[in-house]
């Protein structure tokens, strides 16, 4: 099985019908899952040798996984101005790398949440998606990390917006 990143889901190549989280779909005769499912789906195509197996995992495809989705380039982003966080932002920070990049923020309006999530983006040095319900915030997000780090992510980011939606 192939797991790759395409128009903003995940696709499975040659995935066993028994593949969960994902609907087929019939424009690429593959099938396709939402991105946010990407840890999921990796657990699931990759048991550990040392649990014991689920179900679904006992009757998919005894192939190794190849992994495109990650298959992105390494940014050496900085920000350009450089803001000591607030204890809280801090501990925020400390607690999403503890955990291996994974988690979310929750904070009150005005206390920092796009400061912090700068300086995530900046500590991952990785492509991110941001995800916005409206265009203006869309275009909000795109101002603030065009001037948080400068013209290079300006550059990386004048990238035709592609919406995928499932049925």
């Amino acid at each position: 099985m192939r797991l790759t990143f395409d128009d903003g889901t995940l696709l499975l190549e040659d995935a066993p019908d028994s593949v969960p989280y994902a609907e087929w779909d019939d424009r690429v005769d593959e099938y396709r899952a939402q991105a946010y499912r990407y840890h999921d789906l990796h657990q699931w195509a990759t048991p550990s040798s040392r649990d014991q197996q689920t179900l679904a995992q006992a009757t998919m495809a005894s192939e190794p996984l190849e992994d495109d989705a990650r298959a992105y380039s390494d940014l050496a982003l900085s920000p350009a101005v450089a803001i000591e966080p607030r204890g809280y932002q801090q501990a925020a920070l400390e607690a999403w790398l503890d955990h291996d990049r994974r988690g979310s923020v929750v904070l009150p309006t005005g206390s920092g949440k796009t400061f912090l999530a700068i300086q995530a983006i900046a500590d991952a040095g990785v492509s991110t998606l941001v995800v916005v319900p409206t265009i203006d915030l869309l275009n909000q997000w795109h101002a603030t990390l065009t001037n948080a780090f400068g013209e290079a992510c300006h550059r990386k980011t004048r990238r035709q917006f592609v919406s995928t939606s499932f049925k």
